[in-house]
């Protein structure tokens, strides 16, 4: 689930294509395959069309990479609107990064494209050059995609933020529903917490039990119409 980026270099002269790479594997193991083949087209073509295939592959890992973000994306829509978790969150804040990094990688292999285009060394032949236009027009393609994908994380964060308000606020009415419903029964319990000598309810065999019916009506009462009120 994590998106890591790896630095490859390519030396192209009009016989020689030399590739230098940061780590052991890669994305090359069809094109050795085809080059094992006699009669595969790239055995036939000069060096440059193999340089568009090693590029066209890395791109299209660009493309794989990129969906799963959107997979991503996706997922992540769902699980916030459908509870809360903060750790949500921190998924908003990783693809955040991940969408900055694929921009990063994304970006000069579109201006290393555009300058090939003009063949200013004359490396690439005039029939291979349509080849490596596919893959800037590719390139542009991803560019847009994680360009939407960022405003999407964006506006996910805000639903997080708002899910996060309407959790607070579900929290500040049911304490203040709470506060409510204790207020009449604090006033109560208050009045007849007074040390008067001449309260004739304190003399009375039945005052005790008087109260607390009268205080349980008054939460009954109050939930009902907290309820009518749509409230609770």
């Amino acid at each position: 689930n994590e998106v890591n980026d790896e630095q490859v270099s390519f030396f192209l002269t009009r016989d020689t294509l030399l590739t230098f790479q940061e780590r052991e594997g890669d994305l090359f193991g069809p094109i050795r395959e085809r080059l094992k083949d006699p009669n595969a087209k790239v055995r036939n073509k000069k060096i440059d069309y193999l340089f568009y295939l090693l590029i066209d592959i890395i791109v299209d890992q660009y493309f794989e990479v990129v969906d799963k973000l959107g997979e991503k994306l996706e997922n992540l829509e769902d699980n916030i609107i459908s509870r809360y978790d903060e750790m949500w969150l921190t998924e908003i804040q990783s693809n955040k990064k991940d969408l900055i990094l694929m921009r990063r990688v994304t970006y000069p292999i579109r201006e290393i494209l555009l300058k090939l285009m003009r063949n200013e060394n004359h490396l690439i032949e005039e029939n291979n050059i349509r080849y490596l236009r596919d893959i800037y027009d590719h390139t542009i393609q991803i560019l847009d995609t994680i360009d939407s994908y960022r405003e999407i994380n964006v506006s996910l964060k805000d639903i997080y933020l708002n899910t996060v308000s309407h959790e607070l606020n579900k929290v500040m009415k049911m304490l203040t529903i709470i506060s409510t419903v204790f207020i009449p029964l604090t006033f109560i319990v208050g009045v007849y917490g007074m040390n008067f000598d001449v309260m004739p309810e304190l003399r009375w065999t039945y005052g005790y039990a008087l109260v607390w019916c009268i205080m349980i009506l008054i939460v009954i009462g109050l939930i009902v119409y907290f309820r009518r009120k749509k409230w609770l």
